[in-house]
């Protein structure tokens, strides 16, 4: 991701060849990033997205709904985006 800002931000033209699947991941990591720097800004905790919190704990994103409904975890939302606090996340695997 970061070599693709540096193209960007060069004033050269570019072509690129890039698959949509990439572009798509390549735009929802850009937007985590973003809402994760926004997030840790304004609660001053690290906040990540349901995606990577599911990873983490070695579940998935439909255990964490599950998780979360049941009042488990209590996440975040921002900006239509549902986040976890990585303080949590450390409590739930014990660490």
């Amino acid at each position: 991701m970061d070599r693709l800002l540096n193209l960007m931000k060069g004033e050269q033209s570019q072509l690129l060849l890039v698959q949509l699947q990439d572009l798509h991941q390549f735009g929802v990591d850009l937007i985590d990033e973003y809402i994760s720097k926004v997030a840790k800004e304004k609660k001053g905790e690290n906040l990540v997205s349901q995606t990577k919190a599911a990873e983490q704990l070695g579940v998935t994103s439909s255990t964490m709904y599950r998780w979360t409904g049941k009042g488990l975890l209590h996440p975040v939302k921002i900006g239509g985006k549902v986040l976890f606090r990585q303080s949590e996340l450390d409590k739930m695997k014990g660490i």
